[in-house]
């Protein structure tokens, strides 16, 4: 996990980046450690990728491109 958006305890949200589209193991445990100890209410941890989009393991991942875009 890299960093976390959210103003109050409640409304949390945990964001790994890797820019890679092969996801270390070590992004994954590090978001779902995060979720143990914090409940989520806004939704469910993202991971920013280079090229990877869709859901896996509860993680969305987002390609760096449209996060950009989002914003």
């Amino acid at each position: 996990m890299d960093f976390v958006t959210g103003s109050t305890p409640g409304a949390l949200m945990p964001i790994g980046v890797c820019y890679s589209d092969e996801i270390p193991a070590r992004e994954v445990a590090s978001l779902h450690a995060f979720g143990k100890h914090v409940p989520r209410s806004v939704g469910g941890p993202v991971l920013i990728t280079r090229s990877t989009s869709g859901t896996s393991d509860d993680i969305e991942h987002v390609p760096a491109w449209r996060w950009l875009l989002q914003g």
